[in-house]
């Protein structure tokens, strides 16, 4: 999360979530494709294999940088506002 949001000052940018939630956008587009090449196998033909292979390969490659990136970035060193978190109760 990245402090100081531009048009509202004193307000956190949450750039790492809106990152992750976009892979997660993409990752279901991909799992559409797959899933429409499956069911168009015609004659057993196989042609959507391409498709399939290139959507399923993209996704586990953009869940793994988007994880990192989202650990690196946000997660690590991330600490509890216990006082925060009591006023809540």
């Amino acid at each position: 999360m990245n402090r100081d949001h531009r048009l509202l000052p004193g307000k956190v940018n949450p750039t790492q979530a809106e990152a992750l939630t976009m892979v997660c956008a993409q990752v279901m587009g991909n799992d559409v494709a797959v899933t429409i090449g499956g069911s168009n196998g015609h004659f057993e033909l196989n042609t959507f294999g391409p498709l399939i292979a290139a959507n399923v390969l993209q996704s586990a490659r953009l869940l793994g940088d988007a994880c990192s990136s989202f650990s690196e970035n946000c997660v690590e060193g991330m600490e509890p506002n216990f006082d925060a978190i009591k006023l809540t109760r």
